[in-house]
């Protein structure tokens, strides 16, 4: 871990051809005091100093919040670091109300960090992380514009306590103060007295530069001052400068994605946010295993599931990916799929409730075939991934996906038996390779448990109706599927976090190269219907079922029956 003092450029001693280099602590929050014309510069050593922060702390143990009132061509840098890492670093925040409920979140997470370092006998969190388990990352959060956070509801309360309490424990603001806001008849009285009342009780306590008339130091030594101007200090960073920054931190996310374990199964790109490719991941790296998908009809759904389908056979072969699809549409959106030898069991006819009911009691099953298997190699391993590096014959990975959920759920016969095998694959199946992908219309009418629907951390939205279909999808208020257009989606892993919303418009698929595709993979892995009989129920091959085999088109719809 770094040591609590670290070194930050803030520009050129041009008399020796030097750094100008000062020294960070932590101790206290990071202030930026700048006038309209020195805006600019505040925010190109703003970015800078975090930068430099963030390359000096181990790779994944910091963080950093962006918020900005307006939007605005300013820190480049940071905002091409969160596109390039898909937002490992940290993210923006968009709104005065997303910045007040992460202000709320920051806070409680600074109580819960006090309490821990009480439990561990440590004085602040560079102590505590040296010997911690799992060490608390920093987190950095610039704010911008404090006029317009002062309308929310105590935001200016709570950023007053985590200025004063929270670099001590890894929660470091780092504030833009002007003076032309504060002045500003744009806000209310009560407002500039809010934020006057904040620079005041923080202002022993703050570290920085006032930009504002000159260049002037903010708790930095006056020796180390001195020696800046003797030594003809020219102070910012230049461009290129701040994008190596960048560059160091982005390489360094795809060194370790390259080395590590933690991986994702799935990763398929299915359509960009902005001039980014936005990908479908679950697995260990996105830490989704499960994911919801809603909309109304005609807006995308079938598409994304075709997409990931496709690009999911195309990636595994039969023997490592096993797909269970089930279709309440009447088999409109999954009967292509006959025939592809990755698809264990298919399910389009959703009057035969006996055979619905029989796939999810076996599903169920398969969790304690694989305990099994787990517990009996020496050692003994906890999860599929264990399992398959010690044997010659690895266990696929299984995926189940539903079209329109809410169909088992409306009639008791089948209700039952999805909340069992729901609740089941939610609870354990990450661990054994299986999972779970939902779609409908409306989850109003899914009954999920809160402690079920929260092992999915993959929410994708599609357009819907009403602000009440979108909190039974996302499972907290956010809106943002009410505009969304055609074709584009709400993306969100992070259990329905608003903040956390990516909108991605999907990438076209349409008959003619879906059916190119399929047929290419049906054409590289035939069916052995056999064998699926022997896998799906345990039976043994008979010769009425080497007849059923050898028969002309029989398809597995056939065979299940």
């Amino acid at each position: 871990m770094p040591s609590n003092e670290m070194l930050i450029k803030i520009g050129n001693l041009t008399a020796i051809n030097k750094d100008a280099l000062i020294h960070y602590e932590h101790t206290h929050p990071m202030i930026f005091a700048h006038s309209s014309k020195t805006l600019e510069l505040a925010s190109d050593l703003c970015e800078g100093a975090v930068l430099q922060l963030l390359n000096q702390h181990s790779q994944g143990h910091a963080k950093l919040y962006l918020y900005e009132a307006v939007p605005s061509r300013l820190f480049s840098q940071i905002k091409r670091l969160y596109a390039k890492t898909d937002k490992r670093y940290g993210e923006q925040v968009f709104s005065a109300k997303e910045c007040a409920k992460l202000l709320a979140d920051l806070t409680d997470q600074a109580h819960r960090r006090y309490s821990q370092l009480a439990a561990a006998d440590a004085h602040e969190i560079f102590a505590y992380n040296r010997f911690a388990p799992q060490p608390e990352p920093f987190i950095y959060l610039i704010i911008t514009s404090l006029s317009s956070i002062s309308a929310e509801p105590q935001s200016i309360q709570l950023l007053k306590y985590l200025s004063q309490h929270g670099p001590a424990i890894g929660i470091v603001p780092v504030l833009f103060r002007s003076s032309e806001d504060e002045s500003s008849e744009d806000y209310a009285e009560h407002q500039r007295k809010q934020i006057l009342s904040l620079w005041k009780d923080i202002s022993q306590g703050m570290f920085g530069l006032d930009l504002r008339n000159g260049i002037a130091p903010i708790m930095i030594p006056s020796e180390l001052w001195r020696l800046f101007v003797k030594f003809q200090l020219v102070i910012g960073l230049d461009s290129a400068t701040r994008r190596q920054w960048a560059n160091e931190l982005i390489e360094a996310v795809h060194e370790q994605e390259a080395t590590s374990d933690q991986r994702d199964f799935l990763n398929i790109p299915i359509g960009y946010t902005g001039p980014t490719r936005a990908h479908f991941c679950l697995g260990d790296r996105s830490d989704c295993y499960h994911a919801m998908i809603g909309g109304a009809n005609s807006t995308g759904k079938t598409t994304l599931l075709n997409n990931i389908i496709l690009s999911a056979c195309e990636e595994f072969s039969p023997d490592e990916l096993q797909l269970w699809l089930f279709d309440y549409k009447g088999g409109v959106s999954f009967h292509i799929y006959n025939g592809l030898s990755h698809v264990e069991f298919l399910h389009v006819n959703q009057t035969d409730i006996q055979y619905a009911n029989d796939a999810f009691a076996r599903f169920v099953d398969i969790i304690t075939e694989r305990a099994e298997l787990f517990r009996s190699c020496n050692p003994p391993v906890s999860n599929i991934t264990g399992y398959n590096r010690l044997v010659t014959t690895p266990l696929p990975r299984i995926i189940m996906i539903i079209d329109e959920v809410q169909t088992p759920f409306d009639t008791r016969d089948t209700k039952v038996a999805a909340k069992r095998m729901i609740r089941e694959i939610t609870r354990k199946g990450r661990a054994f390779g299986m999972h779970l992908i939902l779609c409908t219309q409306s989850y109003q009418n899914v009954n999920l448990e809160s402690d079920e629907k929260a092992q999915f951390r993959l929410r994708v939205a599609f357009q819907l109706s009403s602000s009440m279909e979108c909190q039974a999808l996302m499972g907290r208020q956010n809106d943002a599927p009410l505009t969304v257009p055609r074709y584009t989606a709400v993306f969100n892993n992070n259990f329905g976090e608003q903040r956390d919303n990516r909108i991605i418009k999907l990438d076209h698929l349409d008959d003619g190269e879906l059916h190119r595709r399929l047929q290419e993979l049906k054409d590289k892995y035939p069916e052995d219907q056999t064998l699926k009989r022997c896998m799906a129920t345990k039976e043994p091959v008979t010769p009425e079922a080497a007849a059923i085999k050898a028969s002309p088109g029989a398809g597995i719809w056939d065979w299940m029956k």
